[in-house]
């Protein structure tokens, strides 16, 4: 009976051996795969070169002030837009209204005398 806490605490063991092992065998094959991603860019720019050498000229640096949206302008630039918009279409839609409104526009569009007009009945 002394030989079953050995045998359990020796599978224990295995299995946190096991469990190691895995977790470097991940880490390992994630760490192979990163580096692959990275060879690839790096073989491809050294085989774009064609052995010239570049150097950087102005290095690039963080912005002072954070980039935020600015509400004000999104808004004045919103109205502008909306009326522009609805003074195009207001106009276009004049434009292509072909609808005869009175006597006058049905001679001058046909080039006939207009016989009759049934006046406009207002309750």
């Amino acid at each position: 009976m002394r030989r079953a806490p050995a045998l359990i605490a020796a599978a224990a063991l295995a299995g946190v051996a096991a469990a190691a092992t895995a977790d470097e065998i991940s880490r390992n094959f994630a760490g192979s795969i990163q580096l692959d991603y990275l060879a690839v860019p790096t073989e491809d720019v050294a085989r774009k070169q064609g052995g010239e050498r570049f150097s950087i000229l102005y290095p690039a640096s963080l912005p002072e002030d954070p980039i935020e949206p600015q509400p004000l302008r999104i808004m004045a630039l919103a109205i502008v837009a909306g009326l522009v918009l609805g003074a195009v279409g207001a106009v276009g839609r004049e434009f292509l209204d072909r609808s005869v409104h009175d006597s006058r526009a049905l001679e001058n569009e046909f080039e006939v005398p207009v016989l009759g007009e049934i006046p406009r009945i207002t309750v």
